[in-house]
């Protein structure tokens, strides 16, 4: 499939590129920076530029802190070719926290209420570089306009 969409953080409203920090579903907020240093955790820079004048973001795990809580990015409404099925979603991510639980990647098809788990890591995924790459392949069927949830 083309690429739906992509996203760096850097540009958009306010940077988040279409993407969505879900308020008021979710119990802790996603926050953009440039270095997370000072928070003590994750990456000291994004992996789009390799140094601090990029931005990503990230979710205080201090926030979490039963197991059933949860912070949800939300994509804008991507359009799918219709005449392809899947797709995939690539993404860094970094989890440095054993206590964190899991980040999934969601599907929703537009005008339904049925989610499909298309991506899942849980426990520790850090390396020394403080990225890892990710790849979810997202089975659209029929849907031709979809969004994807971070969770």
């Amino acid at each position: 499939c083309a690429t739906l969409h992509s996203a760096d953080f850097e540009s958009g409203k306010g940077g988040w590129t279409g993407y969505t920090n879900v308020m008021g579903t979710d119990d802790v907020d996603w926050i953009r920076t440039t270095n997370n240093i000072a928070v003590g955790r994750g990456p000291s820079y994004d992996h789009t530029y390799g140094n601090s004048s990029g931005h990503y973001v990230y979710v205080n795990e201090a926030g979490l802190t039963s197991v059933n809580k949860a912070a949800v990015l939300q994509s804008p409404l991507l359009t799918a070719n219709p005449s392809q099925e899947d797709c995939s979603v690539h993404f860094y991510y970094n989890i440095r926290d054993l206590a964190a639980g899991a980040l999934e990647v969601i599907t929703v098809a537009q005008g339904s209420v049925v989610q499909s788990r298309a991506w899942v890591r849980k426990g520790q995924q850090c390396t020394s570089t403080g990225w890892r790459y990710g790849e979810a392949r997202l089975r659209l069927g029929t849907a031709t306009q979809v969004r994807l949830f971070f969770r």
